[in-house]
């Protein structure tokens, strides 16, 4: 029985490996996310570099070294980095940083003629953003992602109009955070939550920070490739292999 266990259980684990369960954090911890354990999360990696100038100029608008995702009860997390925070000077901040999902199969999808969607991609279903607006800050001055002018979104495509909906994120689904003192790279984070109930069971995500120009806009930065969420039997699975180690551990204990 304890040999049937633990099969059980190291095949629970190598089909989870390197998902992560998060519990969803309570109201009053929630802005943070200090519920979610992103160093367990898949990272998707950033092979597409903006940093012309090289590392430390003009690196707002870079992501570092990719993006995370961690699923939790209710909502899936999405964290991107930034290389620095996004400042009102030239090259220095991106019109839109977003995570873009395809909903697998991605039938009646967006083209790739999109104002919302880097020229790279296609087949976007969902997207959720931030617009900063560093127009309205002070040149050299820190954005403040509190202000009026930033805005959190998610925009679902619409096969039968041919167009998005929009809707405007609530705090409690964005978390930003920038040092502008010590801009050591992955202290510039921005971070959402989706709730499950909008998104299907299985989606491939990519994290981009871009202008918005009609129809054709400038890719500052892409991760690739594009990463697939797991089947919810492949969540379920890694459950049933953490289950089976803590029963091993409970029968040794009682030996």
């Amino acid at each position: 029985m304890a040999r049937w266990i633990a099969l059980m259980a190291i095949t629970g684990l190598l089909l989870g490996a390197g998902l992560a369960y998060a519990d969803t954090a309570s109201a009053g911890t929630f802005a943070s996310f200090s519920g979610v354990s992103w160093g367990a999360s898949p990272t998707v990696s950033d092979p597409f570099d903006d940093d012309v100038d090289g590392p430390g100029s003009f690196d707002g608008r870079d992501i570092y070294q990719g993006l995370w995702w961690v699923r939790g009860a209710t909502y899936d997390y999405f964290r991107m980095d930034l290389a620095g925070a996004p400042h009102d000077t030239q090259y220095d901040w991106a019109v839109v940083y977003g995570i873009y999902m395809d909903g697998v199969p991605a039938a009646g999808a967006s083209g790739a003629s999109d104002s919302y969607v880097p020229v790279e991609l296609s087949g976007i279903d969902f997207i959720v953003d931030w617009h900063p607006a560093p127009a309205d800050v002070a040149a050299d001055a820190l954005l403040n992602p509190g202000s009026g002018g930033n805005l959190f979104h998610w925009h679902v495509w619409n096969q039968a109009g041919g167009t998005w909906s929009t809707t405007s994120l609530t705090s409690f689904d964005y978390w930003v955070s920038f040092d502008d003192v010590n801009e050591t790279a992955g202290k510039n984070t921005i971070q959402w939550r989706v709730p499950l109930a909008s998104l299907p069971s299985t989606y491939d995500f990519t994290g981009a920070s871009h202008d918005l120009a009609s129809d054709n806009p400038t890719t500052f930065d892409l991760t690739e490739p594009p990463f697939r969420t797991p089947e919810p039997a492949t969540m379920a699975l890694m459950g049933l292999g953490l289950a089976g180690l803590a029963a091993i551990r409970k029968r040794r204990q009682a030996a």
